[in-house]
């Protein structure tokens, strides 16, 4: 089982280990549900997965982000909090500067190819 970072109340927050565990993760079993915190107050579900599509464009979206209450979208590529906030309709600044970090931190160890990048 991959190593998440995890605070006194399991919940799991941003760091190398919880990055490279995501991506570990994604890449053995297709996706994972993280119960997340942002350390300021925020805690949030998080469905981070690879997506099998049918049909349309195939593997061009190497990462599906979806949080519980708020949006889902696809990235290809590091994300501003500006784009976050958009897509997955996440407001609270802080909290969409750690979850910024997560998805870039994930993204980033995705092993992407040059296609999924462009």
């Amino acid at each position: 089982m991959p190593k998440y970072s995890v605070d006194n109340y399991n919940v799991v927050y941003n760091s190398t280990e919880t990055f490279d565990a995501t991506a570990e993760h994604i890449k053995k079993f297709g996706s994972v549900c993280l119960h997340w915190t942002d350390q300021g107050g925020s805690l949030l579900n998080i469905l981070l997965a690879k997506p099998q599509y049918v049909g349309g464009a195939l593997d061009v979206f190497p990462l599906a982000v979806a949080v519980m209450g708020c949006g889902a979208y696809t990235f290809t590529d590091p994300v501003a909090t500006g784009y976050l906030a958009e897509k997955l309709r996440v407001r609270s600044l802080p909290t969409l500067d750690k979850l910024a970090e997560l998805i870039n931190g994930v993204l980033s160890r995705m092993d992407l190819t040059d296609d999924q990048r462009n």
